[in-house]
């Protein structure tokens, strides 16, 4: 592979830099629990581990446990709303010498949005209920909470 580098050392007006960047450096946001998120306080498994089993199910463990998708189905629901903000954001940004910062600062809304959704929708009770040992277990039905944990880990980042 040749490799060619240099710099943008000719009177490029401020607008096409801030593209440039733009291209060079897209802004991605990250929702999700990190795995620096620990211990589930109630398993001996990771915060990661549980949410994986809520988001995907574990319909092959000795007590099945149903998918109660809580990221990809937020953004599935959510997917035009997030994308019209972001492209407005472009449209908005192109020709001005921070189009750069506006589709940054546009991102970093979303992923803010994003968030406040997913949470909003665990505090509404995603489908299907608990089974009744859950409901026994924990001593109401609440899918997803159990003491809060996952739910307060889950978090946005710039990367």
């Amino acid at each position: 592979m040749i490799t060619v580098t240099g710099e943008i050392v000719c009177n490029v007006p401020d607008a096409l830099k801030s593209l440039l960047a733009l291209c060079l450096h897209p802004p991605v946001a990250e929702i999700g629990i990190p795995s620096t998120a620990g211990q589930h306080p109630n398993s001996e498994q990771s915060m990661v581990e549980v949410a994986a089993i809520q988001e995907f199910g574990a319909p092959n463990a000795r007590h099945p446990i149903p998918q109660r998708s809580f990221l990809r189905d937020t953004l599935r629901m959510y997917r035009r709303v997030y994308t019209t903000a972001i492209v407005d954001s472009i449209k908005a940004g192109v020709g001005t010498s921070h189009a750069d910062r506006t589709v940054r600062d546009a991102v970093k809304s979303t992923a803010k949005y994003y968030r406040n959704d997913v949470l909003r929708r665990i505090d509404d009770k995603i489908k299907p209920p608990n089974a009744p040992m859950t409901v026994a277990r924990k001593g109401f039905d609440h899918p997803l909470i159990e003491t809060g944990a996952m739910k307060k880990a889950i978090i946005w980042r710039m990367r």
